[in-house]
């Protein structure tokens, strides 16, 4: 590290946010910089690092944390990026943030995306989940999330809705936003963890983040966008199939039970769009 930076490390402090069980660490030089350190433990987070130093190659607009070096042995790679810690993570939101997310999706759906940029449309966003979930539906029921009847009664109208779902486009998306991966500086928000980044429908960034917002006490979806029944009912699909799966032991954090938390906002969100009856037990 010390020969990557130029200056002798004089200190390493652990930090910890989010799902990923990357090593993440921030680092002081003799020098008095600080630079946040991201690094990879198994042979996923390797892939996913390297996935996300991909995008950092090939897109540079100011919502990206700057990049100091990155580094792959061809077995534990690691990133060594701009610290952000003394920047606001919410939640709390503080008035005007959730407008200023809104405007940096909307940067990042309209930024050039390079040619020969490799990100795609992740397979899970591709998949239609209500089919699946109406002819198995026991998982989904031990969820908590709605009744068996409301399910029974609202199955054919999120089967269709889903199946009308646009994934497909020509924009950068992200494809985990959510708060632990958004940041407040000097008048501009900073996005991280791009691993997941994809070429494909701008919209999935706002409708993928508006659940977890209303969990942070953050306003009900549908009073910040509208129209979107399709996809909506694809997030909440999407979410839900996943919380019915066993634990990841590679993930940090129980990330069933929030998937089960977005995916419940996301169900009542739908069922706001399609003129359905709520579903008892919504977030």
């Amino acid at each position: 590290m010390n020969a990557v930076l130029q200056s002798e490390v004089a200190a390493w402090r652990p930090v910890s946010g989010g799902f990923s069980s990357a090593g993440l660490w921030v680092i002081t030089t003799a020098s008095g910089s600080s630079y946040f350190v991201k690094a990879a433990t198994t042979d996923d987070t390797a892939r996913f690092l390297r996935a996300e130093a991909s995008v950092y190659e090939a897109v540079t607009a100011p919502f990206m944390p700057g990049i100091e070096a990155w580094v792959d042995d061809g077995n534990r790679p690691f990133l060594v990026m701009e610290d952000l810690s003394a920047c606001h993570w919410p939640p709390p939101w503080q008035d005007g943030q959730i407008a200023a997310v809104l405007e940096t999706c909307a940067e990042i759906g309209q930024s050039a995306v390079p040619s020969g940029f490799a990100g795609t449309i992740d397979g899970a966003l591709r998949r239609h989940y209500w089919p699946e979930l109406a002819v198995h539906p026991e998982p989904l029921y031990r969820l908590g999330v709605a009744s068996g009847e409301w399910f029974e009664m609202a199955f054919p109208q999120l089967v269709s809705a889903e199946s009308v779902a646009v994934v497909e486009g020509g924009s950068l998306v992200h494809g985990d936003m959510r708060s632990d991966n958004l940041c407040f500086g000097a008048e501009i928000v900073k996005v991280v963890d791009w691993n997941w980044a994809f070429v494909g429908n701008p919209d999935i960034d706002v409708v993928a983040w508006l659940p977890s917002l209303q969990l942070e006490r953050g306003p009900p979806p549908w009073e910040l966008k509208t129209g979107q029944a399709p996809l909506v009912a694809r997030i909440a699909g999407f979410f839900l199939h996943h919380a019915t799966m066993p634990p990841n032991p590679d993930v940090r954090g129980d990330l069933r039970e929030f998937q089960r938390a977005q995916g419940s906002v996301a169900l009542a969100w739908a069922a706001h769009e399609l003129a359905l009856p709520p579903p008892r037990g919504e977030a």
